[in-house]
This record gives C-alpha cells, structure tokens and sequence, in this order.
C-alpha cells in the first residue's frame, strides 16, 4: 500500500523490517533442511527481485510484478518448514 501511495521509501523501510524480522531468521533452517542453493533462490525471489529493484528505482509495476512469486517462494518455504 505505501509503495501503491507513492510512499517508496516508507514501502522499502517496511520490506526490510519484514525480511530481517522473520525471513533473515530461517535462513539458518532452510540451509540445514534443504540446503544453501534452495535458500538463496528464496532469498533472491524478495531481496534482489523486490527490495533490490525498489532500492534501485525501479517503476512501481515493475515492482508490484514481483510481489506474487516473491510471496509463493515465501509461502513455499514455510509449508516445507513445516513439514508440509
């Protein structure tokens, strides 16, 4: 919503919080169960797909375009976490 708003800086503050928070977290998990490549390709799918191309000024779109394989990487990962 604050990137939709205009607010870039705002949406890249918030996209941070949200990927060291949580994310950053399971980074060691996701290396010892399914190992570093299947971590960093869910890695790359929201650091370099979204917060980098937001970071680097990329049109809001292309941004937005982003946002539904970064959240089925996401979504997959924490089913694989659990067990599912």
């Amino acid at each position: 919503i604050a990137l939709q708003a205009g607010r870039r800086d705002e949406a890249l503050n918030l996209l941070n919080s949200a990927y060291l928070d949580h994310f950053d977290r399971t980074e060691p998990w996701l290396d010892q169960r399914f190992g570093q490549d299947y971590r960093t390709g869910v890695e790359a799918a929201v650091s370099r797909e979204v917060r980098g191309r937001l970071r680097n000024g990329a049109p809001e779109t292309e941004v937005l375009a982003q946002l539904p394989n970064a959240f089925a990487r996401i979504q997959e990962a924490e089913q694989r976490l659990r067990g599912g």
